[in-house]
């Protein structure tokens, strides 16, 4: 082999690393990384990674470009808009029974605050649920956590039109926002679960929440 040749054949690898990385391995690995965007449970993860090889090898980098862009729309799109539910869009908060008793007061009562501070791990509230939207509902929280300003405990009703919401989520409030106490929830526990009371007439005179914990 002349040193012309050599220089030739040494010239030649460069770009047949690249074809095999461009041809070979890049569509395959970029294409496992797309299908990530999807939920786990998404049959389109499966199938598209079974269709890349249905593919000519020729037209894959491409075929697999256009996968992208569907993925983001398809894929990504619906996991944003999820993320932001509950936060940003359909955003929700507590409303105050304080502020409901003052507007109210001879039709909204309010537990006393002798009553309020008395609350400890096991009793069971009521607090009012408003969303962005206009709708807004009553549902009972059993209380697990006290604290000297904040209270934490686990909804024990399964909401109307809360999409980030159900049973056991946890709930951090403070007392103001307590609008009923039941402090033995054995008694009627059975029939608050699963129950809510929507008052869309209330959310429309009602004065803003103060807190937003969702």
């Amino acid at each position: 082999m002349n040193a012309t040749e050599l220089l030739q054949s040494l010239a030649s690898w460069p770009t047949l690393l690249i074809a095999i990385v461009v041809y070979g391995f890049a569509p395959g690995f970029v294409l496992r990384l797309v299908v990530m965007v999807y939920e786990r449970d998404d049959p389109r993860r499966a199938e598209l990674i079974a269709e890349l090889y249905e593919v000519p090898r020729l037209k894959r980098p491409f075929w697999v470009a256009e996968q992208i862009e569907t993925a983001i729309f398809d894929g990504l799109g619906p996991r944003i808009r999820w993320t932001l539910t509950g936060r940003v869009i359909l955003r929700w908060k507590l409303k105050s029974g304080v502020k409901l008793n003052r507007l109210h007061p001879q039709s909204f009562w309010i537990p006393e605050e002798e009553e309020k501070d008395a609350i400890e791990p096991g009793a069971v509230v009521k607090l009012m649920f408003d969303q962005s939207d206009g709708w807004s509902e009553r549902m009972w929280v059993i209380v697990e956590k006290v604290g000297r300003r904040k209270l934490v405990g686990s909804l024990t009703n399964r909401p109307l039109a809360f999409p980030r919401l159900d049973v056991g989520s946890k709930i951090k409030f403070q007392r103001e926002h307590i609008i009923d106490i039941d402090f033995d929830p054995h008694t009627q526990m059975r029939k608050r679960q699963h129950t809510t009371t929507c008052h869309h007439c209330i959310s429309a005179n009602a004065p803003d929440p103060i807190e937003d914990i969702g």
